[in-house]
């Protein structure tokens, strides 16, 4: 992506929605906002190869599969079964085609839709739905916050889903 100058977009800082910051007499910087937006999609730009390497990975390996059949066959999902049945060879070759992450990323978020499902039903059922447990203040301790958080998922997850009084 390139941004230039020549079209007048220096504005002054009153402006939200300005590209460059005029720096009296000197030329002018791209403003905070715009910074963060380049930074974000140059590191998105630096991690495509990578992503497109691991992807291809996964579909060679047979790994993907469409989340459903009958709709857009682009729409894909990691098959469970196949992951299950991967040989140490496969494992490797996902490691070093860096695609381990993004495979265990899948896994986690897809094993969540069971709960989210079951959620939105009761949500439905429901007119204010307040949650019935309170989560803990978080740990100073580095990670404390997401293992905790975790540990209690799995705690409410084994156990029947309350939402405003209702059961499932």
């Amino acid at each position: 992506m390139a941004l230039h100058n020549d079209g007048g977009f220096v504005s002054g800082d009153e402006d939200p929605f300005r590209i460059f910051n005029a720096n009296e007499g000197a030329r002018p910087t791209l403003s905070p906002a715009v910074t963060e937006i380049a930074a974000v999609l140059k590191t998105h730009a630096e991690a495509l190869a990578s992503t497109a390497h691991a992807t291809t990975t996964l579909v060679e390996l047979g790994l993907l599969t469409a989340l459903d059949p009958e709709a857009d066959e682009r729409l894909r999902v990691v098959d469970h079964d196949v992951a299950r049945a991967l040989n140490e060879t496969e494992i490797i070759t996902l490691y070093r085609a860096r695609a381990i992450g993004l495979l265990h990323a899948s896994l986690v978020s897809l094993s969540h839709l069971p709960w989210m499902a079951k959620a939105e039903r009761l949500l439905a059922k429901s007119s204010a739905p307040r949650p019935k447990r309170k989560f803990k203040a978080p740990s100073n301790t580095p990670g404390a916050n997401f293992l905790s958080a975790l540990a209690e998922a799995q705690a409410v997850e084994s156990g029947p889903l309350h939402i405003n009084g209702l059961k499932s």
